[in-house]
């Protein structure tokens, strides 16, 4: 019987950004891995993803992690809201553009020395993996794995008029209102950790949901709040730029989209991919907007096609006759 090595546990670093906030960033370590940075979704703390990191380190991978400013461990700009019952406060999600965001990969690409990283976003951070890459060129980037990027949102009326709203509500100084109907969720009125697993937008597999509700119950101070009008504002305008600059965007890339996504509509995540001239899209049936967060048999979809892309960018090596995933 052969025993394996443990894996190192996490650690903690913490970059300054440029205009001197503190970006806390969690590092799994692999020895002469391949520089991997794991970018998290809007309101989600590098902390969740452990799994993930655990799975791209068996992959080759040494992972960082950066919170977003706003975020987790990171530094927080908005004033907090309390919670229904008084005990928590919750930062909601604000951010003034989000340039801010990219910039601040930047200085943590820069500070911690990660030469052509392989770049891996859910969500929100798919998005501004795909951004940094149109801001560093195809020759900075391994490549980009996307799962449910947000290249669009399901809204409640027609984007412009969305588009249009926004800017005046933010314009008359009510860019730090939560969105409506966002302050009776159960994260407000209850805290963080007491969302329901019934009725919710994100995964099929029950197990998941509880693990991720009973790390905010445990850390509350890593849960952020819903968005604001602002931060609503910032990204309209920025996925309005990063849909026009699509077919410029030369990095070797995998998209993935969740066909029972409520957040992000699959067909936008596929019209997307259509028109970057160096990207892969692979539909994930049966899975809901967080495709980490899935079911195994989901899971196991995802993971065939992100070990065909590795391959493909010579981070792993691929057995004889594997076949590439289907489109």
């Amino acid at each position: 019987m052969s025993v394996g090595l443990a894996s190192p546990p996490p650690r903690d670093l913490w970059v300054v950004a440029d205009d001197g906030a503190r970006l806390h960033v969690r590092h799994w370590p692999r020895v002469g891995g391949v520089p991997t940075l794991l970018l998290p979704g809007r309101a989600e703390p590098a902390a969740k993803y452990d799994e993930v990191a655990d799975r791209l380190r068996s992959r080759g991978c040494a992972v960082w992690a950066p919170d977003w400013r706003g975020q987790g461990a990171s530094a927080r700009e908005a004033p907090p809201l309390r919670t229904t019952d008084g005990a928590t406060r919750l930062v909601p999600g604000w951010i003034r553009d989000f340039d801010r965001y990219v910039a601040d990969l930047g200085c943590v690409v820069a500070e911690l020395a990660l030469r052509r990283p392989l770049v891996v976003g859910h969500s929100m951070g798919g998005h501004l993996a795909l951004r940094y890459a149109l801001s560093v060129g195809g020759e900075g980037l391994r490549g980009v794995i996307a799962t449910a990027p947000m290249v669009a949102l399901n809204l409640p009326a027609p984007r412009w008029q969305i588009t249009v709203a926004t800017a005046a509500l933010v314009g008359a100084g009510l860019g730090h209102r939560l969105l409506p109907g966002s302050g009776d969720s159960p994260t407000v009125r209850l805290g963080p950790g007491h969302s329901p697993f019934e009725g919710n937008d994100l995964t099929y597999d029950q197990a998941r949901f509880e693990r991720y509700q009973a790390l905010l119950r445990a850390n509350p101070d890593l849960a952020t709040g819903p968005a604001t009008l602002q931060w609503l504002q910032a990204a309209l305008r920025s996925m309005a730029l990063l849909r026009r600059a699509a077919p410029r965007l030369r990095v070797p890339a995998l998209l993935l989209g969740a066909v029972d996504d409520a957040l992000v509509p699959e067909p936008s995540v596929r019209a997307f991919a259509a028109r970057m001239p160096t990207a892969r899209y692979v539909p994930v049936p049966g899975a809901k907007h967080e495709l980490y967060q899935e079911r195994d048999a989901a899971q196991a979809h995802v993971w065939r096609a992100v070990d065909w892309s590795l391959r493909e960018w010579a981070v792993r090596a691929a057995p004889r006759g594997e076949r590439p995933p289907q489109t």
